[in-house]
C-alpha cells in the first residue's frame, strides 16, 4: 500500500537485523514501486545472497530491477532461473515475453 512508509519502516530493521533476508526483500519490493530500481536490485541481490533458498518471487522481482535499470541480459538470466525454480512460471515467462524472448527457446 504506501512503499515509501514501508521503506522507512524497513530501514530500522534492517539496521537492527542486517542479514534478514525478507527484510532486504521487502525492502527491493518498496524501491521498485517507489521506482528506485537500482537500489532495489541492490536489495534483491542481497536478499538472494543471505537465502539458503531464494523465492521465485524475489528471483523474478531483480530481473524486473534489472529490466527497469536497462541490465536486460541479467534480467532474462533472472527469469530464466525462476522458471528453473519453478517451470511455466506465468510472470517469467510474460517478463520474458516483454523482453521479447520466448521462453519455450531456452
Amino acid at each position: 500500500g504506501k512503499p515509501a512508509q514501508a521503506a522507512a519502516f524497513l530501514s530500522v530493521a534492517i539496521a537492527r537485523a542486517p542479514k534478514r533476508a525478507d527484510f532486504h526483500s521487502n525492502m527491493g519490493d518498496s524501491l521498485l514501486a517507489l521506482g528506485e530500481n537500482g537500489k532495489a536490485a541492490d536489495e534483491f541481490e542481497l536478499a538472494i545472497a543471505l537465502s539458503r533458498v531464494p523465492s521465485w518471487h524475489v528471483v523474478n522481482n531483480l530481473g524486473v530491477a534489472y529490466a527497469k535499470t536497462g541490465r536486460r541480459g541479467q534480467a532474462i538470466e533472472q527469469f530464466q532461473k525462476v522458471l528453473e525454480m519453478d517451470p511455466g512460471n506465468a510472470k517469467a515467462m510474460e517478463n520474458l515475453r516483454i523482453l521479447g524472448v520466448n521462453a519455450k527457446d531456452n
